[in-house]
């Protein structure tokens, strides 16, 4: 295992924990993963359990977003809730353009016009809410119903606002 470059409970820790899961693959089983393991969720759409697994990797306290309604929901109890992204934040979606969330991924880039830079669990170019995948993928924020901001200790180097990708 890599030694951690940042430190923990930072948006930095936990983009580099999710960094390094790129190209994780489910199965073989559909929806078997480590993540789903981790939550005691296996077998079910696992985007918020991988979100789960980085947190905990990475020393970041979350509510739980093993369903992304009951996580959305929490964060905007805790008043963390935002429509404005920061690097770090976890993105909830909605790719049919309603207001309850489908899918959350976490934000680590924002582009110049607004776009949003995600790494995800349970995603491809096939399905985006239930692909199989972590992979890395440019979000338009039109699908964004909220964004939910971790408690992340400030250090040195943590993304305030916006990075370019």
């Amino acid at each position: 295992m890599a030694t951690p470059s940042q430190p923990q409970n930072t948006a930095l820790r936990m983009i580099e924990v999710a960094s390094g899961e790129i190209g994780y693959v489910e199965g073989p089983k559909d929806n078997e993963t480590k993540y789903g393991a981790f939550t005691k969720h296996n077998f079910q759409p696992w985007c918020g359990s991988f979100l789960m697994w980085c947190a905990n990797k990475a020393g970041v306290s979350i509510p739980s977003v093993v369903s992304v309604i009951d996580g959305e929901a929490k964060f905007k109890e805790l008043g963390r809730s935002h429509s404005t992204p920061l690097i770090g934040d976890l993105a909830f979606f909605n790719f049919t353009h309603g207001t309850i969330p489908q899918h959350v991924g976490l934000v680590v880039a924002i582009n110049a016009t607004g776009g949003l830079v995600c790494i995800e669990g349970n995603t491809s170019a096939k399905n985006q809410s239930n692909g199989g995948q972590v992979e890395k993928k440019a979000r338009a924020p039109m699908f964004v119903t909220s964004y939910g901001r971790p408690s992340y200790t400030i250090t040195k180097g943590t993304p305030k606002e916006k990075e370019v990708s």
